[in-house]
């Protein structure tokens, strides 16, 4: 009898068989758990940092150097008026010039002069185209149909005149005194007072030949003066010639002032 000799291999597989019928016996295998990875928990989302705004750029205030205090100047109290402000010009009365109304020419000469001796108001409805003045019914003439006449103290008339009375405005003026200069007393621009002998102002004054009798004019820059003689006559008449002189300067004065339009008659002597 021969012994049969496996081989390594065969033996190997053998047991391999055997193996695996033990398995199927041995009921179904089991299996083994599964081994899950421990869940990783995810991290909690980020929340965004809230947007922040940026503070707008600030450009500094440039510096500034404080004023120096000033001490407001004292206030100066304008000087009242007196009568040597109140001088006599060709077209004004001191600064009330011609053209100015009645109640602003009292604001300021009823300081000086005192309040008004006199307040008349007249009509001269009449136009006379003759010679462009108006006449009322007594022969009186002015330069304009309505007429408002101021007088003071002293002597000093102003006259007013317009169109109407909301348009009267100051045209002349004349300053005479019966008894002499009063208080306060004016003079003309040129330095020549009411009353003035000839001969102390023979600069600021000229007068000229020919009058009535006694009384003449004169001029102190364009004011008219009128004049007294105590010696000579200005004019003289001799039946029907007329005779002009200028009397020596020692003995003539200054009896009146005027200028601009006055109001007067048609009809006086001389």
């Amino acid at each position: 009898m021969h012994l049969t000799r496996w081989s390594p291999i065969v033996v190997v597989l053998a047991l391999v068989v055997a193996a695996c019928g033990d398995d199927e016996t041995s009921g179904a295998a089991t299996t083994a758990p599964a081994t899950s990875s421990p869940a990783t928990t995810e991290a909690p989302a980020t929340t965004a940092d809230p947007t922040t705004t940026v503070a707008p750029t600030t450009t500094a205030a440039p510096t500034t150097t404080a004023a120096p205090t000033t001490t407001a100047a004292p206030t100066t109290t304008a000087a009242p008026l007196t009568a040597a402000d109140v001088d006599l010009a060709a077209s004004a009365i001191g600064p009330v010039a011609f053209g100015t109304a009645p109640d602003a020419a009292l604001v300021v000469l009823a300081p000086v002069l005192g309040p008004p001796t006199a307040d008349e108001s007249a009509e001269y409805p009449i136009a006379n185209e003759l010679n462009g003045i108006f006449l009322d019914d007594e022969d009186g003439f002015f330069a304009f149909p309505f007429l408002r006449r101021i007088c003071f103290a002293n002597g000093l008339c102003t006259f007013f005149g317009g169109a109407s009375v909301p348009e009267l405005a100051l045209v002349g003026y004349d300053y005479f005194t019966a008894e002499g200069p009063i208080d306060p007393v004016l003079t003309t621009v040129t330095g020549v007072p009411l009353g003035a002998r000839w001969s102390d102002h023979l600069d600021g004054m000229t007068v000229q030949g020919g009058g009535c009798y006694s009384q003449g004019f004169g001029d102190a820059a364009g004011v008219v003066l009128v004049v007294e003689s105590s010696g000579e006559f200005f004019g003289t008449f001799d039946g029907e010639t007329y005779t002009t002189a200028v009397p020596d300067p020692t003995q003539v004065t200054v009896s009146g002032m005027q200028s601009g339009e006055t109001p007067g008659y048609l009809y006086e002597d001389c």
